[in-house]
């Protein structure tokens, strides 16, 4: 290494025993390699001209304990040298060189840390041999001042967070959303609205980021509006990427942005015939296990790709038309479908199916039953009955309700459906001690077994009873022990989800057995999707038997309800033996 010997004699006597003693001189050990020569002041260095011949050589100030470098034949500091000129340094020291971002080779891990430096982007990239993909060599010295915006360095991944000061603007910048934004009014957004994204584009001093998205694709302009490019290595992933490294050109804006899920899902699947299904190409990767909630009734559920579906150009796919393969598209608006017995129907873009809220249709009988007639003389209600298992049913839930005549049906009785105008599709709901045809009291006590026997009429008409859990048992036992025979067809709504796999409902017996749900105190509950059934069974003082038929099972269930709660009423004729 120099030493220019002639500083060394304005060393003070005890730095020259210093050197003698260790062996050394005034800078530290570990920083002997980075000085060439030594001097005193800042003055000593007009003996040293800074000359091109000289670029890159060090003085050391001893009295002024700092390090000056020759650049650009003039005296910079050490540190503003390292920090401004050592990326253009590291560039130089780039084993490799290209024009272009799409010149470069594949990265792999045998190239792992070997550096590129792409002059269209003015940046050195670096092998991530692990990941097999160019990163942008992270800055390890990042200055603290520059003077200019034109000195900032790209706002990258490597600085997001960083904060520099602009000597000439008397501003200090932050490096966020690929733009160095001023910091004074990055704080203001922040606090504001809970973000660091600044908000203010127009304080913004740079676009490095779409630079680099230009250098990388070619500039997005009118003519490639729409067209889709895929970043391969990952170099500009940091500028709102997708998923999968895709960008497509807004030609009207003339800028890359990220496009959705659907555009790169289906940019390579051309036309097809309306309603074709087709798997989108790259939705494994964040749609794992997409369809795997499906029941076992549906016809697609192993796959994990989403599923799009051709309807005048590709859209994603509905879950209930993946269920059933089958589209509800816009040709085949208002048209019906038939799916393992459910009937769906086309109506604004999706199937549905009827509900009991809604439909207009009163008979929900089987034709191809042989139903009987009940003519109710207390207010001249006819409904269907039919014969199950020896016993005879009504197949229509009652519909009484003359507080009058009775009583005991003030405040105990509602429309199921929800409105007395639609009383005639559903019938009525009764507290128990209604339906019984008790005072209310009993609602929230036990009824002796003498005031209790059976059969009981309660509301039903004369020669007929409410049904008890036994009967109840054995209409069931009858049925196959399943509710499907005693179900209405097309009024049951599809569960495209759970575990159950049976088919739908037949009303084969005529029970017609509609799912108007029930009513706890003011409110409806499960109306399109079960019913209770009252039974004159008790199971506490404040509770009976209900028989609760369910959609997603063929089976029912018989549970303690509360006798406040309302059920739906089928009468039982009496016997007679």
């Amino acid at each position: 290494m120099k030493k220019n010997f002639f500083a060394l004699l304005f060393v003070p006597l005890f730095a020259v025993l210093s050197l003698v003693a260790c062996g050394s001189d005034d800078a530290s050990s570990a920083e002997e390699d980075e000085i060439d020569e030594y001097a005193r002041t800042s003055a000593d260095l007009d003996s040293i001209n800074c000359t091109p011949e000289k670029e890159g050589l060090i003085v050391y100030l001893s009295e002024d304990n700092k390090r000056m470098v020759c650049y650009g034949e003039k005296w910079i500091s050490y540190f503003t040298w390292k920090t401004e000129v050592e990326r253009t340094k590291k560039a130089r020291n780039a084993k490799d060189t290209v024009s272009k971002y799409a010149d470069l080779t594949t990265c792999s891990s045998t190239r792992d840390e070997y550096m590129v430096h792409v002059r269209a982007m003015k940046m050195d990239l670096i092998c991530d041999g692990r990941r097999g993909k160019w990163v942008e060599y992270a800055l390890q010295t990042l200055p603290d001042t520059v003077r200019s915006m034109s000195a900032l360095p790209a706002c990258l991944p490597s600085v997001v967070g960083a904060i520099v000061y602009l000597s000439s603007m008397d501003e200090r910048v932050i490096c966020s959303d690929g733009n160095w934004t001023e910091y004074k009014l990055w704080l203001k957004s922040s606090s504001s609205t809970g973000s660091s994204s600044s908000g203010y584009s127009s304080s913004s001093y740079s676009s490095s980021s779409m630079s680099i998205l230009d250098a990388v694709f070619g500039k997005c302009t009118e003519k490639r509006d729409n067209e889709i490019v895929f970043d391969t290595n990952g170099v500009v992933d940091y500028y709102n990427a997708s998923d999968y490294g895709y960008y497509y050109c807004d030609g009207d804006y003339e800028r890359w942005y990220e496009p959705t899920t659907a555009m790169i899902d289906t940019m390579d699947l051309g036309t097809a015939a309306d309603g074709d299904f087709k798997e989108g190409r790259f939705s494994y990767d964040s749609w794992s296990d997409y369809y795997d909630d499906l029941g076992p009734m549906c016809l697609y559920r192993e796959s994990a790709l989403k599923l799009y579906v051709y309807d005048d150009g590709w859209r994603s796919a509905q879950e209930q038309e993946v269920c059933m393969l089958y589209a509800c598209t816009k040709a085949r608006e208002g048209k019906s479908y038939k799916f393992k017995g459910y009937t769906f129907i086309c109506a604004d873009g999706k199937w549905t199916q009827d509900s009991i809220s809604v439909t207009k249709k009163t008979d929900w009988s089987n034709p191809a039953v042989t139903y009987g007639t009940l003519k109710d003389t207390r207010d001249n209600n006819s409904y269907r009955t039919v014969t199950i298992g020896g016993k005879t049913w009504m197949a229509q839930n009652l519909n009484y309700a003359d507080s009058v005549s009775m009583p005991n049906l003030q405040f105990g009785t509602s429309c199921g459906v929800g409105s007395d105008s639609t009383c005639a599709v559903g019938g009525r709901q009764y507290k128990w001690a209604a339906a019984m045809n008790l005072v209310s009291s009993y609602n929230s006590s036990s009824v002796p077994a003498d005031t209790l026997a059976k059969p009981r009429q309660g509301a039903c008409p004369s020669g007929w009873h409410v049904p008890d859990s036994t009967e109840w048992a054995d209409l069931y036992t009858a049925a196959g022990k399943s509710t499907l025979p005693l179900k209405a067809v097309d009024i049951w709504p599809f569960s495209f989800y759970g575990s159950y796999n049976f088919g739908a409902p037949t009303n084969s017996l005529g029970f017609d057995a509609l799912p108007i749900g029930e009513k706890q105190s003011s409110s409806y509950y499960d109306r399109n999707l079960a019913t209770y059934f009252c039974s004159a069974s008790q199971y506490s003082s404040s509770a009976a038997y209900a028989i609760v038929f369910t959609r997603g099972s063929d089976s029912w269930t018989v549970k303690s309800y509360s006798k406040v709660y309302s059920c739906a009423l089928r009468c039982v004729k009496d016997s007679e033996s």
